[in-house]
């Protein structure tokens, strides 16, 4: 992300959120109903517009069909997660890099008690707060800001009022493709040095390039330009052995590692996984 810039890849997923919302595929799969909300202006008005929206997504991005197939379905596999955590006791509930995630207003009955903590960068948070505050979103999550080019998610959960002494769920997704992997152990780590035994932790990766693919590669690709415009290149790349040794050294469990569980009518292409941990 550019320096002092809101993340425009957030933008983007909440875009194709939006998207999903309107059309039965997307709905079956993740429906969020505040994402057109919570994206920009110029996003809005085109997706709004029919003929529009149809140009743009059936035609110049048809070949994103299947990324938005991936961050509807990430969230999707986040949330059962989520609920079942919630019936095991768990109270917090921490997004890493939360971008224009809109879980706190669409809270189902289950999370009602929950405490919401969206942690991310001062400027994306603060682009968010304004578009909540335009679209009449009642009610705020805690808010912790965090520039993580200056201290650990560790230290900015520290100056709010997360008890790290009770079980957490933590989400982060969507952001490690944008850290090289000695970043994403260190924040692996961090979020190891908070999470009280019994907490839970999704998050998504993606994989090397010698994993894609030949059918991936083009999407791949184009997916690297794209990211690179907006300010973002694609830098991670994962191989699951290695997570597996990281949960390891900084006292996970690896629940589950999965190229993807199936996205109904939707394409999932193999370029990302979801990984699910536990805190020993």
């Amino acid at each position: 992300m550019l320096f002092n810039q809101f993340s425009r890849t957030a933008e983007a997923a909440a875009a194709l959120r939006a998207w999903g919302a309107m059309t039965p595929q997307g709905r079956a799969v993740f429906h969020d109903p505040h994402a057109l909300r919570l994206t920009s202006r110029r996003w809005r008005a085109r997706l709004k517009n029919s003929a529009q929206r149809k140009l743009l997504m059936d035609g110049l991005l048809r070949w994103m069909h299947p990324i938005a197939a991936q961050v509807l379905t990430r969230s999707h596999h986040a949330e059962l997660h989520l609920k079942t955590a919630v019936a095991g006791g768990v109270g917090q509930y921490v997004i890493v890099g939360a971008g224009l995630d809109s879980f706190y207003w669409r809270r189902p009955a289950w999370a009602r008690s929950l405490a919401v903590f969206e942690v991310d960068h001062p400027a994306t948070q603060a682009m968010k707060r304004a578009r909540c505050a335009a679209s009449a979103l009642l009610g705020e999550p805690w808010w912790v800001t965090a520039d993580f080019e200056r201290e650990s998610v560790a230290d900015a959960l520290r100056r709010s009022s997360f008890d790290a002494g009770q079980p957490a769920f933590f989400a982060w997704l969507g952001v490690t493709h944008y850290l090289k992997p000695a970043a994403t152990r260190a924040t692996l780590a961090a979020l190891a040095e908070v999470a009280a035994a019994g907490s839970a932790l999704v998050f998504d990766y993606s994989v090397p390039p010698s994993q894609i693919t030949l059918n991936d590669w083009p999407l791949a690709a184009g997916l690297g330009v794209l990211t690179a415009a907006l300010g973002e290149p694609l830098v991670g790349g994962l191989k699951p052995d290695a997570l597996a040794a990281w949960a390891a050294e900084t006292g996970w469990i690896v629940m589950d590692d999965l190229a993807g569980p199936p996205a109904g009518e939707l394409r999932l292409p193999q370029l990302t996984r979801l990984a699910h941990w536990r805190r020993a």
